[in-house]
């Protein structure tokens, strides 16, 4: 079993024919940096198809907000949802709950996301760094993702 964390992207370690039967802190091996892996299997990954296996994912709380928001508003069907419902389906006064103000605050600042009254918006012209992010998850280097880390006690 291999368990990637944060600092996964700074390592200089390599592996080469290794055979992985888990692989925690990745959803797929597209998430996986390039050039670390040679001729490698992997068996199974994280499950991030769903809010509800995101929020079982062992990352920070802020990166599970941060997943939530982004899955709700660019792989959910609509063209917007209701701040509240970003909230619904977190654990009541939790950590993640807590911060999906802020985050969503990071969202429109990177003008990802649009807030018009009680509704935001996905951008869709960052479609394609919203899945990027969904794909790589704690692994992203993404800017965004970076201000998001820093947001978690």
């Amino acid at each position: 079993e291999l368990y990637i964390g944060p600092g996964f992207n700074q390592s200089s370690c390599t592996f080469d024919g290794c055979m992985f039967s888990r692989v925690a802190g990745a959803t797929s091996a597209d998430a996986l940096p390039v050039g670390v892996f040679s001729h490698c299997d992997f068996g199974e990954f994280d499950e991030a198809s769903t809010n509800a296996a995101i929020l079982r994912l062992n990352i920070s709380p802020s990166l599970k907000a941060l997943m939530t928001i982004l899955r709700k508003l660019y792989l959910q069907a609509g063209g917007g949802r209701k701040i509240e419902a970003l909230k619904r389906g977190m654990p009541g006064g939790g950590p993640v709950c807590s911060l999906i103000d802020p985050v969503l605050r990071l969202l429109v600042a990177e003008e990802m996301v649009a807030v018009t009254g009680d509704v935001a918006h996905p951008v869709r012209k960052h479609a394609a760094r919203a899945r990027d992010i969904l794909t790589t998850g704690a692994l992203s280097n993404d800017p965004l993702v970076q201000r998001v880390r820093e947001l978690s006690p």
